[in-house]
């Protein structure tokens, strides 16, 4: 072969590679912008989900305290439980969702002291804001409990990018940590009756 001809295909090759290289870095950066952006897409999604856990939490304490308010002239309530109820509905507010089942326990336990004085006095019963409100808080159980499986599944979806090949690679880059979920404890498993 000439030389010349023999430089032109050994250029071509140089050429070749230089280009493919650069095909390879392309599609390597287009996948971290590609799985970087999915981690983000979980993170949103589960901030989303925790925004309504919290809303709907604050709407069991508004619930709560007009059921409160219905029966405490019956049961002589004492105003520490009122302060608490307060302090647990400004906790929403501001708790992450490590504290949040903390908060819904001491909810729980609450809710149940309610429901013991309207069993302990059936005419209260009979009133129909009473059946109207225990009504109401049933249905934000509903909705908290379904908000908290939303956003455990979301967070799985993210923890096993975290764990898996290869975006494991991109969270370990860009410091993304599992998190974890909302944990459903016996008394979140099993919420106040509050059926008549």
């Amino acid at each position: 072969m000439p030389a010349p001809f023999h430089r032109f295909l050994s250029d071509v090759w140089i050429w070749l590679l230089i280009l493919g290289v650069i095909l390879l870095l392309g599609y390597l950066i287009f996948q971290f912008i590609n799985i970087y952006n999915l981690f983000i897409i979980d993170l949103n999604t589960a901030e989303a989900f925790y925004g309504q856990i919290r809303i709907a939490m604050k709407k069991r304490f508004d619930l709560i305290e007009q059921l409160l308010f219905v029966v405490k002239g019956y049961s002589g309530f004492e105003r520490d439980t009122m302060i608490s109820i307060s302090a647990l509905r400004s906790g929403v507010r501001t708790t992450s969702p490590e504290g949040i089942d903390d908060i819904d326990i001491k909810s729980q336990l609450v809710l149940r002291k309610i429901i013991g004085v309207i069993e302990n006095y059936p005419y209260l019963k009979t009133y129909s804001i009473v059946n109207i409100l225990t009504n109401s808080i049933q249905n934000i159980e509903h909705e908290v409990a379904n908000h908290r499986y939303e956003y455990n599944k979301i967070i799985k979806i993210y923890n096993t990018k975290v764990d898996t090949i290869p975006t494991n690679f991109i969270a370990l880059l860009v410091g993304f940590k599992k998190m974890g979920y909302l944990e459903f404890n016996n008394d979140i498993l099993n919420p106040p009756r509050i059926k008549f």
